[in-house]
């Protein structure tokens, strides 16, 4: 949006220097070009107008947001993820060394009963699950927001994450990569307490 703001801003002044150019060429303002600047300056402020639309309409077209609002049997929950992607969604937040209920929520029709998960820690360490999970009928899921459909939710076995920070969760199916997301593994306050 900002950049479509400041598109607009450029064409205003465009605008406004033409106007004054063709209805009033003596003026203060415009004696204080010379030809060459403000030709230099027409060029420039028309390069700006474009790159500044072009860039900020792309924008718009594609963004994805960072989360999506999804309802199951009528509960509330928020997707993370790669949103349009892969990415999951579960009743707590996801703390560590706590047993977690995930959810995966994909785009493409996907079969996650037998899914593999290679887990990225922010220390280097790497973990490799193979989890199950339940397919999630689709005609109890009302989406909030304009995303493409949904085409595969599984429940999953419950996970418990070792480290905390930001991770991150590649999935696959039979080794073939079916996506990935981050998210962030927080500890709770005390936990913290009780190992000071």
């Amino acid at each position: 949006m900002v950049y479509i703001v400041l598109g607009s801003v450029c064409i205003i002044v465009l605008i406004v220097l033409v106007a004054a150019d063709k209805l009033a060429t003596f003026s203060a303002m415009m004696s204080s070009f010379t030809s060459r600047t403000y030709k230099r300056l027409m060029v420039i402020l028309s390069i700006a107008t474009v790159a500044f639309l072009s860039y900020g309409i792309y924008y718009e077209l594609t963004y994805q947001p960072p989360f999506l609002d999804i309802s199951v049997d009528g509960e509330p929950y928020t997707v993370f993820g790669d949103i349009g992607e892969l990415g999951y969604y579960s009743e707590t937040l996801v703390y560590k060394g706590e047993q977690l209920d995930m959810n995966f929520v994909s785009w493409d029709k996907v079969d996650l009963s037998r899914a593999e998960l290679i887990i990225e820690y922010p220390s280097g360490e790497e973990q490799t699950r193979d989890l199950k999970g339940a397919a999630i009928d689709l005609s109890t899921i009302t989406v909030r927001g304009d995303v493409d459909p949904i085409q595969s939710v599984y429940r999953m076995e419950p996970i418990t994450f070792i480290e905390e920070g930001g991770i991150t969760v590649t999935v696959l199916d039979s080794d073939e990569v079916i996506g990935d997301f981050h998210l962030e593994v927080k500890r709770r306050e005390n936990a913290q307490e009780s190992e000071s």
